[in-house]
């Protein structure tokens, strides 16, 4: 099918951001939802193991990849409901994440300016709550579309069942029965900028921007995150994937 494609001992070199010369025992590019669910009806997604892979952005490959690989490429954005307050916008799984920032952004929607230049896919974002610059994606998100490889079905996740938590939610920790399909954010069109992290506020200074717009804080998490990590291009790497340790206030 054209929105399938199966291919044996497929190299990865180009599908992580590493550029680990890896290769995939087999390798299923998924381009669209018939190829998904021709996928879904062979039986495939059942079987074990099986690694989903986006950009690859957050993973170092050690070894060829047994088994099967999933390569969504799920593409698309469109506004399901919009008013003078904000849009309700629906992102496929494979849509690049700052893709999906600079087209709110030329929207007017806010709300996501500070998770600009963030490495990865749409579909990666619900599993680990990404987040930085002091916003977490789980702020805006309003509902997960995920196939649930246990039960074989789609099933849609409101915020609350999502159970997002820091760089965590339900996704993550049942990370070998869900597959995130979609994400739909609910997106203002007016929101209380969040200029308080370190270094947003001095690189607006240093912008010669006075009074801040979303997409000026956008530029400036650009800026300060292009001078702290090296471009994945040029040189291989996962970009900053530290976790805060948790402790209790005491």
């Amino acid at each position: 099918m054209a929105g399938l494609r199966l291919l044996d001992d497929a190299p990865l070199i180009a599908r992580n951001t590493f550029r680990v010369a890896a290769q995939a025992q087999l390798l299923a590019e998924v381009r669209d939802r018939a190829g998904f669910d021709e996928l879904c009806g062979s039986g495939a997604l059942r079987l074990e193991p099986l690694l989903v892979l986006g950009d690859g952005s957050n993973l170092l490959l050690v070894d060829d990849v047994p088994g099967l690989v999933v390569h969504l490429d799920l593409r698309g954005i469109s506004t399901l409901a919009e008013n003078g307050d904000g849009a309700l916008v629906r992102a496929e799984a494979g849509v690049g994440w700052n893709d999906l920032v600079h087209w709110t952004l030329g929207r007017r929607l806010e709300g996501l300016e500070n998770l600009a230049l963030i490495p990865g896919r749409v579909g990666a974002a619900p599993i680990q709550n990404i987040g930085a610059y002091g916003v977490e994606a789980g702020e805006f998100i309003e509902t997960v579309e995920a196939y649930d490889r246990r039960a074989g079905r789609i099933a849609r996740f409101d915020r609350a069942a999502c159970d997002f938590g820091y760089r965590d939610s339900v996704f993550k920790r049942e990370r070998d029965r869900w597959i995130v399909l979609a994400v739909e954010f609910r997106l203002p069109r007016r929101h209380q900028l969040r200029l308080d992290y370190a270094g947003i506020g001095e690189e607006l200074a240093a912008m010669g921007v006075a009074a801040p717009r979303a997409a000026h804080v956008a530029e400036a998490v650009i800026r300060l995150r292009t001078r702290k990590l090296p471009d994945p291009l040029l040189i291989g790497n996962a970009g900053s994937f530290f976790k805060n340790p948790l402790v209790d206030a005491d």
